[in-house]
């Protein structure tokens, strides 16, 4: 009996699952495409001089570095949303 109850499986190899007929499933599931994706338009309106480290890593993570800079970066994702929040002083947001 294995230790703290963990039991071993056997691997499958990839030949197990060609000799099957079935192709082999990938990773990661496929982005379903068009439609349901918000993006959003941002604009540094305002320079990052004076702003600590952290918000200036923030803006560069955005794809923002010096005012009038536009980047284009996906709505529905909550990290993006956290950036947003922390430099909301410093740039503009609009939908794309």
């Amino acid at each position: 009996m294995p230790e703290h109850g963990l039991t071993l499986m056997p691997a499958s190899s990839d030949a197990d699952a060609s000799t099957s007929g079935k192709p082999a499933a990938s990773a990661k599931p496929a982005r379903p495409s068009g439609g349901g994706e918000r993006r959003l338009r941002l604009t540094q309106v305002r320079s990052a001089i004076g702003e600590s480290p952290r918000h200036r890593g923030t803006l560069r993570a955005l794809g923002l570095g010096r005012i009038g800079k536009t980047a284009e970066q996906d709505g529905d994702n909550p990290a993006i949303a956290g950036m947003l929040r922390k430099v909301a002083h410093l740039v503009k947001v609009e939908d794309a």
